[in-house]
């Protein structure tokens, strides 16, 4: 098959290397691993070359699907959290693979990437809680390098705190939200984080909404070592408080 040709392909062929590095078979797994490096290495340097154009829609679909197996999403809370986190053990190598690859199209094809990130940000979303610390690592990374791309922090932000909204979105908050700030703040600097969710509470119509996520905000103010920094610089502006006259 020429190359151009294989490249019309690549959704397809995706997909089925994408899940059979997680297979129980080690043959299958070592098999896929090269066929999926052999995908990685033949991609054009130039994707907008005419002849050899990535339909990075369709492989984006393809790697959101990936992203999706063995995580519970909103709609699938309440699932038995044991078979949550076999499933996310299963289909760790399939995960971290699928990550790869959206690192190397942002590398590759970023404006088209980011035309497309209503289809890659809710299954991104779903990865920063997966029950993989893995996976979940990884996810970080590609959040925070999508975030840092031109224009695109404060809608990436805010597509992370509207998934905490809701009934479904305070049981994500409380199961592994606030670590997820944590981990963010962490990769993206704390006082950009905090400032920018900061601003979008500031017009929150929702007040249950904005008062659960300021309380959560405080609390890893208070506490986390990722924020420490903005912690002791809030601290140093303090402003003390006038001496009271005394009363004798």
């Amino acid at each position: 098959m020429a190359a151009g040709q294989l490249v019309g392909q690549y959704p397809a062929i995706l997909g089925v290397v994408l899940a059979n590095i997680s297979h129980l078979s080690r043959e299958i797994v070592e098999v896929s691993r090269q066929a999926n490096d052999a995908l990685l290495s033949l991609a054009p340097a130039d994707p907008n070359q005419e002849s050899l154009q990535l339909d990075t829609g369709a492989i984006l679909a393809t790697i959101s699907a990936e992203l999706l197996r063995g995580t519970l999403t909103p709609a699938g809370s309440d699932a038995d959290p044991q078979v949550a986190v076999a499933m996310a053990v299963q289909t760790e190598p399939s995960r971290l693979e699928a990550l790869r690859w959206v690192h190397f199209l942002l590398d590759r094809a970023q404006t088209k990437v980011l035309v497309q990130l209503p289809t890659i940000l809710p299954a991104l979303l779903d990865a920063l809680l997966a029950h993989s610390e893995t996976v979940v690592e990884a996810a970080l990374g590609v959040f925070a390098a999508i975030a840092s791309c031109p224009g695109q922090f404060r809608p990436v932000l805010g597509e992370l705190l509207g998934r905490f909204r809701g009934d479904t979105g305070a049981l994500l908050l409380q199961r592994g939200g606030a670590l997820v700030i944590r981990r963010l703040c962490g990769f993206m600097g704390a006082e950009a984080v905090f400032t920018e969710l900061a601003g979008a509470l500031h017009e929150e119509q929702d007040l249950t909404f904005a008062a659960t996520m300021v309380q959560a905000l405080n609390l890893i103010l208070l506490t986390s070592p990722e924020v420490r920094g903005l912690r002791e610089k809030l601290r140093g502006a303090a402003v003390p408080l006038p001496a009271q006259p005394s009363s004798r």
